[in-house]
């Protein structure tokens, strides 16, 4: 019999900003290096919250932890959020990967295939389309069809997986981004009110090198990699994956955001401002179709998103005979001076951080 399970005391991890306002609840630990789910020749025991197993368990990905949710109004208040959540890492000296992805629809952390596979286990009869069979006739018959359009043929799983993703195959794959904005950008991009974006601070254990030796299909927990350079999107977006683990037991994947090793590690970020609005911000930043998505497909739909963009002005009713002129708007240095970033003089404002 095992002995009984260390008590591990909660730690505040002020490096992300899911910490900020307290520390998660309380998880329970064991020596072994994760819980174990019941096979043929395992047996379970529960001591104090903790699962146990003696003989034959197989790993199972944790679920415990939690994380924070904020509700941004403006694009500015985004950027704020961003800088904060920079400055806390700098401060403790964090080595954590910051990661990004941005959703037009507040929906689990699932890759296209298991969102697919969940649905069409509803009404289909998955005895007759198994879903590692389905996964691995979908990805061959890309390889056999894509060969044409390739300048290269990619010479690993790693590869062949990250060029279908970035073309919109449903692969077992989730787009992440080192790049704040550029998930900002798919939040609101084709959402007509709120966008998503989830922030990950992640620890080195949970980052995979995409290399021949280590097989996608066998991967013992869901695992994160930054992919080879297998198209210019991945380049122009900054683009890591995360590579979700099937579990057979269940027919299914595990939620990212209900995983202890990765739920710690996330807040959640919901942006209220009017979609147009933070496009043409991020358009100003370098971020639209055209940079995301280099090719003739993306400039045409960043001219098409231009041309509505720049009709879509207030409409102005005519005055009436008479009427005086109205005022003119504020300037530059009005508005400046009307948020406290410049004094009247033209000085810079001293901010709160200037003066500590």
């Amino acid at each position: 019999m095992m002995s009984a399970p260390e008590r591990r005391k909660p730690v505040c991890n002020e490096l992300n900003l899911s910490r900020v306002q307290g520390c998660p609840e309380e998880r329970l630990t064991t020596n072994e290096p994760t819980p174990f789910r019941l096979s043929a020749t395992s047996h379970l025991f529960y001591s104090d919250g903790e699962l146990q197993s003696v003989g034959g368990g197989v790993p199972m990905e944790d679920t415990s932890g939690s994380y924070e949710t904020f509700e941004l109004k403006s694009f500015s208040d985004f950027v704020t959020l961003i800088e904060v959540a920079s400055e806390m890492r700098k401060e403790e000296g964090s080595n954590a990967i910051p990661l990004f992805r941005g959703q037009p629809v507040d929906e689990p952390l699932l890759p296209r295939i298991a969102r697919d596979h969940n649905l069409r286990k509803k009404y289909d009869d998955m005895s007759t389309f198994p879903f590692l069979e389905t996964e691995a006739r979908i990805l061959d018959e890309f390889k056999r069809r894509s060969r044409p359009y390739l300048d290269y043929e990619p010479d690993s799983e790693w590869d062949w997986l990250s060029l279908a993703q970035h073309h919109g195959l449903p692969t077992r794959l989730l787009d992440w981004t080192e790049n704040p904005l550029v998930a900002l950008y798919f939040a609101l991009n084709k959402s007509k009110a709120a966008g998503i974006v989830w922030m990950l601070t992640a620890d080195d254990d949970v980052v995979v090198k995409p290399v021949k030796q280590n097989d996608p299909y066998d991967q013992e927990r869901t695992k994160l990699f930054r992919p080879n350079i297998v198209s210019p999107r991945i380049i122009a977006q900054s683009g890591w994956f995360s590579l979700h683990k099937y579990m057979k037991h269940t027919d299914g994947f595990l939620v990212l955001e209900k995983l202890g090793s990765y739920r710690s590690g996330l807040t959640k970020i919901i942006v209220s401002d009017e979609p147009t609005t933070v496009l043409k911000h991020l358009d100003a930043c370098g971020m639209n179709a055209s940079t995301l998505f280099p090719g003739l497909d993306g400039l045409c739909d960043f001219l098409k998103w231009q041309d509505s963009a720049r009709n879509r002005r207030p409409f102005l009713m005519p005055r009436a005979i008479g009427e005086p002129d109205p005022d003119p708007p504020p300037t530059l240095r009005e508005r400046l001076e009307k948020r406290g970033i410049v004094k009247s003089d033209g000085s810079r404002a001293r901010t709160a951080r200037n003066r500590r």
